[in-house]
């Protein structure tokens, strides 16, 4: 698996759920970014439910609303969901060790990069598709970093989720026109200070 795409109806959330995840993000902070956690060159803002920097545990931050959109997104719902997809996480334990927004406005884009550069732990990457009206911004998955061309091209459309293995390349194409909002969750089994 490099990574499994879901349209709207085919996995554990409903419409309704990402609608309430847009209203708790219009209130939530956000910061500029131009350095990826992995070193990537990135043009985007996000907004941080839970942080995982090298040397220390996760830590929820943004509480306020974080904890609201923690209780729709990993519930045991999800870990049954994700269960059935990765067979090695079966009779495990699951734990969320990073989890933000990312948005990206008209030219953002977040550049090529491994998310176990950032956690070698990670295993996947959960995409929770919210923004709708955009173009360019394409999901595009490449089979090592060396990899000029892309394995996978995913558009994503409102209320999809995506499930990405976190050691393999990926990155997010520049966005035309329009905003396009997703919230990114990065599961592991290991809930230990991050071993970067």
């Amino acid at each position: 698996m490099e990574s499994l795409y879901y349209e709207s109806g085919n996995h554990y959330l409903e419409l309704k759920e990402f609608e309430k995840i847009q209203k708790i993000l219009d209130k939530f902070p956000l910061e500029d970014i131009t350095i990826g956690d992995a070193g990537e060159i990135n043009n985007c803002q996000v907004g941080r439910l839970v942080e995982d920097h090298p040397s220390t545990y996760p830590k929820v931050v943004n509480k306020e609303y974080s904890e609201e959109v923690l209780k729709i997104i990993f519930n045991n719902d999800f870990k049954s969901f994700l269960k059935k997809i990765i067979p090695e996480f079966t009779d495990k334990e699951l734990f969320v060790r990073r989890c933000q927004f990312n948005i990206l406005k008209k030219g953002s884009f977040v550049g090529k990069h491994l998310d176990i550069d950032s956690n070698p732990d990670y295993r996947a990457a959960v995409v929770f598709q919210l923004g709708s009206k955009f173009s360019g911004g394409n999901f595009d998955v490449y089979e090592n970093m060396d990899s000029k061309d892309p394995i996978q091209e995913i558009a994503p459309s409102y209320g999809s989720i995506c499930i990405s293995d976190s050691r393999f390349p990926h990155a997010v194409t520049e966005v035309n026109s329009g905003v396009r909002t997703s919230l990114v969750m990065f599961v592991c089994t290991y809930a230990g200070k991050n071993r970067r």
